[in-house]
C-alpha cells in the first residue's frame, strides 16, 4: 500500500482545460502521463475518449510516445501502433476499420491479455465493436507516452479529448484514471497498484476476515443475568 501525492496528468505549455475536457493542443501545449508506461509481464486494458473537430482528414495525435503505444488520425480512419523494441512499430501498425466523422465523439479501448491485441469503439461508451485485432505475445516497450501529441511535439491533436473517460488498468485493476472529482489537481491516495495479484487477494483476505477475541471469564450484564 502507497500513500503518494501525484497529478493525474502533467500539464505541458497551456492547453485549455474546462471540467477535463481539453483542447487547443500545440507543439508547446499538451499532456504526459505521470508515469512511465510499462507493461512487464501484466496484460493491459487502456480507454480512451475524444471528440473529433470538422476536419479529420490532417493527420494528428491522440497519444504518442517514442516507439511504444500511439494513436492517431489520418484521412478519416484511426490508426494505433504499438512497438516492442523502442525502434519500430513491430507490433501493431494497423489502420482500424473506424470511419471517423467529423464532430463526432468515440469510445476507444486498446486490450492486450498477453495473447493478443484488439482494438474496441464505441459512440456511447457502453456497447463496443471491434475494429482491429493482431495475434502477438509482446508487449509494448517502456515509454513515457503524451496526450494530445505525438512524439517529438508532432501533429497535434485538432478536437477534444475527453479526460473523464481515459482509465488504464493493469490485469484489469484500475491503474490510472485520467481525470477523478479533484480534477486534475495534485491529489493524495492510498494506492493498490504496486500489489502483485497475490497480494491484492491477502489484502483483501484480511479486511473480510474478522477478528476474534478469545473468551476468558463469564461476562455479566447487570443483575444476575
Amino acid at each position: 500500500i502507497e500513500l503518494y501525492t501525484t497529478p493525474n496528468v502533467l500539464i505541458q505549455g497551456e492547453p485549455t482545460i474546462n471540467n477535463g475536457q481539453v483542447t487547443g493542443f500545440s507543439k508547446t501545449a499538451y499532456l504526459i502521463l505521470p508515469f512511465e508506461f510499462n507493461v512487464g509481464e501484466r496484460g493491459f486494458e487502456l480507454t480512451y475518449a475524444f471528440r473529433t473537430s470538422n476536419d479529420v482528414t490532417t493527420p494528428q495525435n491522440l497519444f504518442g510516445s517514442k516507439f511504444s503505444i500511439a494513436s492517431y488520425i489520418s484521412g478519416g480512419k484511426l490508426t494505433i501502433r504499438i512497438s516492442s523494441n523502442g525502434t519500430s512499430w513491430d507490433i501493431l501498425d494497423l489502420v482500424t476499420s473506424l470511419n471517423i466523422q467529423p464532430n463526432a465523439t468515440y469510445y476507444i479501448k486498446l486490450i492486450f491479455n498477453r495473447l493478443n491485441y484488439t482494438v474496441k469503439s464505441s459512440a456511447d461508451g457502453v456497447e463496443y465493436t471491434q475494429i482491429g485485432s493482431v495475434v502477438d505475445t509482446r508487449p509494448p516497450f517502456a515509454s513515457d507516452v503524451y496526450i494530445g501529441i505525438g512524439n517529438n511535439t508532432n501533429n497535434p491533436f485538432l478536437g477534444m479529448i475527453n479526460l473523464h473517460k481515459w482509465e488504464l488498468k493493469y490485469n484489469n485493476s484500475v491503474f490510472w484514471e485520467g481525470m477523478d472529482d479533484a480534477g486534475l489537481a495534485t491529489r493524495a491516495d492510498i494506492s493498490l497498484s504496486n500489489l502483485d495479484e497475490v497480494g491484492e487477494k491477502r489484502f483483501s483476505d484480511k479486511l473480510d476476515k474478522p477478528t476474534y477475541i478469545q473468551e476468558t471469564e463469564t461476562l455479566k450484564f447487570g443483575g444476575s443475568n
